[in-house]
């Protein structure tokens, strides 16, 4: 017979995206982020998607805000969505609403 073994399952709240700063110039956006929560240890998956939201251009985790992308796809003039959702232990918060 198997030994017991314990599973722990978070749940936490979306983060949202409280600012997203871009510069073309530089080739970054910087985002900013907070979370109604005070669950100690969460890491954050942030994403970058182009203007559609169809075509993924970047994925990181960071552990506090902010985080800047940098992508020389990143430029003046074009748009594009961010989302962010939270993670530990491999329990996982829903996604953010997207931000453009």
């Amino acid at each position: 017979m198997p030994s017991a073994r314990t599973v722990t399952v978070h749940r936490f709240p979306p983060p949202y995206i409280a600012a997203a700063t871009g510069d073309g110039d530089n080739h970054t956006i910087e985002v900013r982020w907070a979370i109604d929560t005070q669950t100690p240890g969460l890491t954050f998956e942030l994403q970058l998607y182009d203007a559609t939201g169809q075509t993924l251009i970047q994925q990181d985790t960071a552990t506090a805000p902010p985080y800047t992308f940098t992508d020389a796809q990143i430029v003046n003039g074009q748009s594009y969505k961010l989302r962010i959702r939270a993670t530990l232990d491999n329990s996982y918060s829903l996604w953010s609403a997207w931000r453009d």
